[in-house]
């Protein structure tokens, strides 16, 4: 008789088991942007760190309008750069459980104390579940803490309005060069307004180091297609080309909200040129193993030109996400 109870305790005691195993394995399904259902321990790294930046970007404006205590804001902020750091390494599972567990908790007792508004948490705990604001214009954080606005163009992808001017400080002095001095040679003091000049080499790797994964300098496709948006007869071929239509668009104080900025560019005996005249910026394609595409806003006729030009000159960078 003992061993008949024995053998019933152990098969109830598997059957439970098998049971929990079962309900903790099936993931919990939340709806996502547009209504599509994604079960979210199951996000990839793109998605995270959408729903970082998003985060972040919201936590910001409320602080900046005063709706949120900065030093609340701030603790925030400090959590969500936690949860980059575990994207940033691959440790997906561990971030998303960080964000749904510790994050949120942490949410829902601010909002609780009354530190948090019904409308912040809502946004917080719909943003952690994969429900994202349609944003067309926000700012990205670089590691230094700055804040870089960007805007979806017309060509559906979100660019950096301003200048890069982010260097990590890890390759010494290679590759990235202060700010251009004024081109009537003077040296006395650079302008900050116009972003660093990058090497070619230095900038393809500039945009990821400085917003992460997902962040990219463009290539001619890209600029390509932003151009042809102003421009449908833009030669999307492998010649050089010009055309008035985008620099009126995309300058500085254009329609588009693009702001080229005219910060001219570093020669390969190490001066500086132009400032004031041209923006010149790369794209991430290479002609050949000398020579990379690059974009001209150039001033003094009012166009946009593409051309090549050698890798180890000096040119403005911008980037951006899909």
């Amino acid at each position: 008789m003992q061993n008949v109870f024995r053998v019933l305790t152990l098969l109830a005691l598997l059957l439970l088991a098998t049971t929990c195993q079962k309900e903790a394995a099936e993931p919990v399904v939340l709806p996502a942007e547009g209504g599509e259902q994604v079960a979210f321990r199951d996000f990839t790294a793109d998605q995270l760190y959408e729903i970082l930046d998003a985060m972040e970007l919201n936590i910001n404006a409320w602080i900046d309008a005063g709706e949120l205590n900065a030093a609340i804001g701030g603790s925030l902020l400090s959590k969500l750069a936690y949860i980059r750091s575990m994207v940033d390494a691959g440790q997906l599972d561990r971030a998303e459980r960080t964000l749904d567990r510790s994050f949120m908790h942490y949410v829902d007792r601010l909002h609780d104390e009354g530190n948090l508004t019904d409308s912040q948490h809502q946004s917080l705990d719909d943003m952690a579940h994969g429900i994202l604001p349609d944003e067309d214009e926000g700012s990205v954080s670089g590691p230094n803490g700055k804040a870089y606005p960007w805007k979806r163009m017309a060509d559906g992808k979100k660019w950096i309005t301003v200048n890069l001017d982010y260097w990590d400080g890890e390759d010494g002095d290679a590759g990235h060069f202060g700010q251009t001095w004024p081109y009537d040679g003077t040296t006395s003091e650079p302008d900050p307004g116009y972003g660093m000049l990058y090497t070619y080499d230095a900038a393809l790797t500039a945009c990821e180091k400085a917003f992460g994964a997902g962040w990219r300098m463009p290539g001619k496709s890209d600029w390509d297609n932003l151009i042809l948006q102003y421009d449908p007869n833009w030669n999307m071929g492998d010649l050089s080309f010009s055309s008035s239509a985008p620099y009126e668009n995309l300058i500085l104080g254009g329609s588009s909200g693009f702001n080229a900025l005219l910060g001219g560019f570093r020669s390969i005996n190490g001066g500086y040129y132009n400032l004031g005249v041209d923006a010149i910026y790369w794209s991430g394609t290479e002609r050949d193993a000398q020579f990379s595409w690059y974009y001209d806003f150039y001033s003094r006729s009012g166009e946009l030109k593409r051309y090549y030009i050698g890798k180890s000159l000096g040119l403005s960078c911008r980037c951006l996400q899909d």
